[in-house]
């Protein structure tokens, strides 16, 4: 195997930058990558017939629950939570490199040995890296949770991911692994490199080896999840982590027919009162002026992939419908409310004076200790009177993004702690 210690040493120093909860992200996204590395031998026959559902499903879970606690945070901080998925993880990479041990194909103090002689080896020890990605990726979102350093975690996912693609000698890799760093960093969530060619026919394997094994939901999520450049659905997402345990029990296929129901059905809609342990208040209202598009578009974007539902009168009004009655009803519904400031828009008559107004007048309902305005000044211009007593955030401020996140996140905390409290 190659000598990786320079590329653990470059991860470690490129997510310096990375905030833990980014650091968190990175990891989860380095375990989705590694997925179709499944399908490295056909049918997942590295695994016992009886235990292939369980297995698969106890990757897949993990990672959403992952997912879940990273996009939802803070309205969720419980680390048993997400360390609860781990044991049936560790479980089925065990099970994988059981394979390579029978074969004789590990030294005395356990280390790979010519993990790639063999076909056998090849593909268990792909199957037991793709769970022990999962299981870093486990432990980076646990430590985030609790306000720890999730780098260790983090670079130990992101090696697993680079070793495994190496030894299957598919060397975009290691560019796409720093791409994704600088991505997530940048806030630029549209710019993952989704391209599945890179796999080979491992990825059409993937596909066919779900389909074969009855996991036709799991098939169509992943393909939309690398077609979609990694976008997560939320609502999707938290269906899928608060299913019923006795249907978990059953395994991938089970578990994928019951949410293509509930998804077609709505049976989501009985699971809503469990979803506030997820997410509470997560309505954000933005309101611009036209000629401020582009950062709107940019904080939408960023909102919605740290699972908050942002509200955007470009991205949401459709054809045919009454714009101003569809602004009137999403302002008055928000949880919070980012009003952008530039010279255009403070100075400027017609309806964004009007949303300041209602904002403002909103806002006489709520706690004096509530953060429900957030100024956002995206130039130098002045603040209006009726707006100076609330703090505002700027852009040309290092941090502008993670501050507005970080006043949404403080005022879920507060909600979390009078529901507590009753």
């Amino acid at each position: 195997m190659v000598n990786n210690d320079k590329f653990i040493r470059n991860i470690r120093k490129s997510i310096q930058k990375l905030s833990e909860k980014q650091k968190a992200k990175f990891a989860c996204l380095c375990a989705v990558r590694t997925l179709p590395f499944l399908s490295v031998e056909r049918n997942f026959d590295y695994w016992k017939e009886e235990n292939k559902q369980k297995n698969l499903f106890s990757i897949f879970y993990s990672i959403d629950i992952s997912v879940a606690v990273n996009y939802s945070e803070p309205a969720v901080k419980n680390v048993r939570t997400v360390m609860s998925s781990l044991p049936a993880v560790e479980n089925a990479a065990s099970e994988a490199i059981n394979t390579i041990n029978t074969n004789n194909l590990l030294t005395n103090n356990g280390k790979i040995k010519n993990a790639f002689k063999t076909v056998h080896s090849e593909t268990a020890y792909a199957a037991n890296a793709v769970a022990k990605a999962v299981t870093f990726a486990i432990r980076a979102v646990a430590k985030y949770a609790i306000e720890g350093d999730s780098s260790d975690a983090t670079v130990n996912a992101a090696n697993t991911t680079y070793m495994v693609a190496h030894g299957l000698h598919i060397n975009e890799f290691e560019k796409i692994i720093y791409s994704d760093i600088d991505n997530i960093y940048n806030n630029k969530i549209t710019e993952f490199n989704n391209d599945i060619t890179i796999y080979g026919q491992i990825w059409f394997n993937f596909q066919k080896d779900l389909k074969k094994t009855g996991c036709i939901y799991w098939m169509n999520l992943y393909q939309d999840l690398f077609a979609n450049k990694f976008y997560i659905d939320t609502k999707k997402l938290l269906l899928r982590v608060k299913i019923p345990i006795e249907i978990r029990e059953m395994g991938a296929q089970s578990v994928g027919e019951w949410l293509e129901d509930a998804e077609t059905q709505g049976k989501h809609c009985l699971c809503e009162k469990k979803f506030e342990e997820l997410i509470m208040a997560n309505k954000v209202f933005i309101s611009y002026a036209k000629e401020d598009i582009e950062t709107a578009i940019e904080i939408y974007n960023f909102l919605k992939t740290n699972g908050y539902d942002p509200w955007l009168a470009k991205e949401k009004i459709l054809p045919g419908q009454i714009w101003h009655t569809e602004i009137l009803s999403a302002l008055k519904k928000a949880d919070f409310i980012i009003l952008l400031l530039s010279k255009i828009s403070v100075e400027k008559r017609g309806f964004v004076q009007k949303e300041y107004k209602l904002a403002q007048e909103y806002c006489e309902e709520k706690l004096d200790s509530d953060i429900y305005i957030i100024p956002c000044k995206i130039d130098d211009c002045e603040v209006p009177g009726a707006l100076s007593r609330f703090q505002w955030a700027e852009l040309k401020q290092d941090g502008f993004f993670n501050s507005i996140l970080a006043s949404l996140e403080k005022q879920n905390e507060k909600y979390e702690n009078r529901k507590k409290s009753k």
